[in-house]
């Protein structure tokens, strides 16, 4: 048994089941404080993915970070958990 094999982030294939949506008027309006991941604010048309727990940051950044981390960097929720208890419905 391998010292490493426990996974900690999403494999290659659950983060690209990621839906990633558009930020338009709207979510600038609900979203002011931007992205906590790279400390940028969101512009019009920026792709976004917002989680199961309801956190939003920029696709790419939390691509990377669930990479990494299977959880959310805000809440810490795990995010794998998150999918089962919404029967996969997590995923937007």
């Amino acid at each position: 048994m391998r010292a490493c094999s426990t996974r900690r982030g999403l494999a290659p294939d659950e983060v690209s089941s990621l839906a990633p949506t558009r930020c338009d008027r709207a979510a600038l309006r609900r979203l002011p404080d931007g992205c906590v991941i790279c400390h940028e604010d969101f512009k019009l048309d920026d792709e976004i993915c917002r989680l199961a727990c309801c956190h939003t940051f920029h696709a790419t950044c939390v691509a990377r970070w669930l990479a990494i981390k299977a959880s959310c960097p805000l809440c810490n929720v795990d995010v794998r958990k998150a999918w089962e208890d919404e029967g996969e419905g997590g995923r937007r």
